[in-house]
């Protein structure tokens, strides 16, 4: 048996707070969740089915800084696009200049899912902990009483800690230190060079587009997994994999349809030498 999990998180936009080097910039953020709506370059389906590589745009969460450029456009479409960087010292070594971590995390080498929902507040874990490959988890929020979705996570399994990119230590799990012996794991998304059939992506596009939206009356197997008015927490249903498939399938029609293509190996940003104080603080899930 396997799992689909609607999962919500905070929906809100970031922006931006201050201006660097004469531009708009937006700080580590250790305040709750938001979005990005962020540039970046890696591999991704298009509409042919072909592999391609270049320079895209997708939602996102990335809380360490980016910089920022109006878009011109109204919500639900993007207001800001952000050009995310990893902060550095003069000598080039990264430093931490917030607290707040990223989860999922869809830049590297495969998709990374390490801490939100895994565990209570009393301590126990939850289902979230305990996912198996081949499980689908469906990242997104609620806008306008649909539920919009920003990654698609096929699980492949786990991850040791001593084996995850160092960049993604710096970002995630360094940042959430006080959990690391809790019986949290951190989930390994499926990548395309293994299954192209059932893997991890997030829907990108050349210019702005809004998030894509469950589409609500249509016929489609998704819309049994999916509950329009849940505005936190997740759902999780018990599914065989064929199942898996099926849903995955009418995800990936969805995303083409309007013209977008799948995200499925991003780049990570690179590092930036900026004025800032290495904090090196841990902060809440």
């Amino acid at each position: 048996m396997a799992r689909i999990v609607q999962f919500i998180h905070p929906g809100p936009e970031h922006g931006y707070d201050e201006i660097v080097k004469e531009k708009k910039h937006k700080k580590w953020n250790s305040n709750n969740h938001q979005r990005k709506f962020c540039t970046g370059k890696g591999n991704f389906i298009d509409e042919n089915g072909n592999n391609e590589f270049g320079d895209f745009r997708f939602w996102s969460e990335w809380e360490p800084p980016s910089f920022v450029d109006t878009t011109g456009q109204k919500s639900p479409s993007p207001k800001f696009l952000h050009s995310p960087y990893l902060p550095a010292n003069i000598s080039g070594k990264r430093i931490i200049t917030g607290s707040q971590n990223t989860d999922p995390c869809v830049f590297g080498e495969y998709f990374k899912y390490f801490i939100c929902q895994q565990i209570r507040s009393n301590g126990k874990l939850t289902q979230m902990s305990k996912m198996d490959e081949g499980d689908m988890i469906l990242f997104g929020s609620m806008k306008n009483k649909k539920f919009t979705i920003d990654t698609v996570f096929v699980v492949d399994g786990t991850v040791e800690v001593f084996n995850v990119e160092p960049e993604y230590k710096d970002i995630s799990i360094n940042r959430i230190a006080k959990y690391s012996s809790t019986g949290c794991k951190i989930f390994r998304g499926k990548i395309f060079q293994n299954n192209k059939d059932l893997f991890s992506f997030t829907p990108a596009s050349y210019n702005c587009f809004e998030r894509i939206e469950v589409p609500i009356g249509l016929p489609l197997l998704l819309n049994n997994y999916i509950t329009h008015n849940l505005t936190q927490g997740r759902k999780v249903s018990v599914v065989d994999d064929v199942t898996v498939q099926k849903v995955w399938n009418e995800l990936k029609s969805i995303t083409l349809n309007k013209g977008l293509f799948l995200a499925h190996k991003i780049e990570w940003p690179k590092n930036v030498c900026v004025d800032q104080n290495d904090i090196n603080e841990s902060g809440k899930c």
